[in-house]
């Protein structure tokens, strides 16, 4: 007998068929050792066809039930997954189900069979909508309480999510909760902190509704990613482990929120909010690494402008700084905003992604510089332009962009600045300016890599290469690179130091 593996589905084949009077050969493979035929079962990574192996003997009929892992593809009834589960015979150490909008009630009865046998692994449960976009309506998902589970990753579409009221995730590890609407009253805090999850040590929550308070004392949890949490209005956070925090609430409207965080050991911000800028004890940032903030707007008032000047007040000193500078096409207003920023923490690298909207950005860029005099590692990004921005790529006269213009000619030293990174140049005026004025703060500058954007012609670049270097000091090297896509791994090796 033979048996063969094609797209999940399992054929028998015998090596000499019974009609010619002849004995058919012995069954080599059910003779085989369990582990190796739940290998051949693995492979499948699909509950039905793996329970479509029963038929080729009574032996493989129980062999199934052995398996430590259940996927079940998309449109499984859950009812189906509440059997399969109940008739197994081994501890589980992944479930993955996949469903499209079944009643909330079967899909609970499905998760308290899981929980109450052997699932000692990872959930994943992935309810596909019919309709995208669908807000929550019906009935609610109840949650019950996996106390051996160690992974829980829930997407659950216009579903409501009622998380159990008591019980403890003593094994539970990670938390991943996608496009959830929360039942009320129950609270997600009182889940996720130590009482309850004694070793939850990375929570991501996104895409989610109906959770207005999040209040998290978790002395285990080491990453938290918050991401569109629309309605937060109150978010606390206690957690000496804490290693990294994520939070963008763009799109959350959560105008009325009150973030505070404690969290002295703290090493990597990403703090993207339009409306709210988090509380945090300036003695407790000690450790922190990377601060990533919201888009700062150059030459147009905005709230998030606000926001970002008064986050970077209340951190004395981070290793890596990144932020987003736009500049909006046209006029703008008649002031440089730049100026809101008043001190910037002490730092080693500068990141800068840089949106230009036809503008120059030497002026903006030239301020930020000046309060780095530490610093070691310059980063810029030229964003391309939106398609509407070419039309009016052209900065218009007297536009407060290049204010102050003194940046053209006003000396000062970056003496610690040893490596910039520039990509997707341009190759226009303004930036070939702001890099020889670049190239002349930086005294002790070694190395310049600079990757110009795929559209322009590679003979311009090649010229500019020569022009660029003939600004550059000898002890530094610089490398030139041209795009041929989307992305670092597309660049290629244009030219090195060129001297003419």
């Amino acid at each position: 007998m033979e048996l063969s593996l094609s797209g999940g589905e399992v054929a028998v084949k015998s090596k000499r068929s019974s009609y010619d009077g002849e004995k058919e050969e012995e069954d080599h493979i059910s003779a085989l050792p369990d582990d190796i035929l739940l290998h051949f079962l693995l492979r499948l990574e699909d509950d039905a066809a793996a329970g479509r192996t029963s038929v080729l003997s009574k032996r493989w009929r129980r062999v199934w039930k052995l398996l430590p892992e259940l996927r079940f593809r998309s449109n499984t009834d859950p009812r189906r997954v509440r059997a399969a589960v109940s008739a197994h015979d081994a501890d589980l150490h992944i479930l993955d189900v996949k469903t499209l909008d079944a009643a909330p009630e079967s899909m609970t009865a499905c998760l308290r069979v899981a929980a109450a046998r052997r699932l000692s692994g990872a959930l994943f449960f992935d309810v596909e909508e019919q309709e995208q976009g669908q807000q929550a309506s019906g009935g609610a998902i109840e949650l019950p309480c996996f106390d051996r589970a160690t992974s829980l990753s829930l997407r659950l579409g216009s579903l409501y999510l009622a998380l159990p009221a008591a019980g403890v995730f003593a094994r539970l590890t990670t938390l991943f909760l996608h496009h959830v609407s929360f039942h009320s009253p129950c609270e997600l805090g009182d889940a996720v902190s130590s009482a309850r999850s004694p070793r939850l040590e990375q929570l991501s929550v996104s895409d989610a509704r109906g959770l207005l308070n999040l209040a998290i004392h978790s002395e285990s949890l080491t990453i938290l990613f918050l991401a569109t949490v629309r309605g937060l209005r109150q978010l606390t956070v206690v957690a000496p482990g804490l290693r990294k925090l994520m939070f963008c609430g763009f799109g959350s409207a959560h105008r009325e929120l009150v973030a505070n965080i404690s969290a002295p050991q703290l090493e990597r911000l990403h703090w993207e909010d339009e409306h709210c800028v988090p509380d945090l004890p300036v003695g407790e940032m000690a450790q922190l690494q990377k601060l990533t903030t919201a888009f700062f707007c150059v030459n147009t008032q905005t709230q998030q402008n606000y926001i970002v000047a008064r986050l970077l007040k209340q951190i004395r000193s981070v290793a890596e700084l990144y932020m987003v500078l736009v500049h909006y096409p046209g006029f703008g207003d008649s002031q440089f905003f730049i100026k809101n920023i008043v001190v910037l923490p002490r730092l080693s690298t500068l990141g800068l992604d840089i949106s230009s909207g036809g503008h120059t950005f030497g002026a903006s860029v030239f301020y930020l510089l000046k309060m780095c005099v530490g610093l070691k590692q310059l980063e810029l990004r030229v964003l391309p332009d939106m398609e509407d921005e070419e039309i009016q790529s052209a900065c218009p006269s007297g536009c407060i962009c290049d204010e102050p213009s003194n940046w053209k000619t006003e000396e000062f030293t970056l003496n610690c600045l040893q490596k910039v990174e520039i990509d997707g140049m341009k190759g226009v005026d303004h930036e070939v300016m702001f890099l020889s004025r670049l190239l002349n703060w930086a005294t002790i500058l070694e190395t310049v890599s600079l990757t110009f954007d795929r559209f322009i012609s590679e003979d311009k670049a090649k010229e500019l290469c020569h022009t660029l270097s003939s600004f550059s000091r000898a002890e530094t090297r610089m490398e030139f690179y041209m795009k041929r896509g989307v992305g670092i791994a597309s660049r290629h090796l244009l030219a090195p130091r060129l001297r003419g």
